[in-house]
């Protein structure tokens, strides 16, 4: 039972060490350090991986 208490314990200091992180100003979203040229490369890897994907899966069926 002693394990738990910790347990709980641990737990509720992770909690409020989160709550005290959350009370401070965040930056908005569009104030991301990624730039437009990398936001599009990592699309265009994606749409290449779905259509490798795809072909792979038509291949084999």
């Amino acid at each position: 039972m002693a394990e738990l208490d910790e347990e709980l314990s641990a737990d509720t200091v992770r909690f409020q060490a989160f709550a005290a992180r959350a009370d401070q100003e965040t930056p908005p979203p569009w104030h991301m350090r990624a730039s437009a040229s990398r936001i599009g490369l990592l699309a265009a890897a994606v749409v290449v991986v779905a259509v490798v994907l795809a072909l792979v899966m038509m291949t084999l069926t």
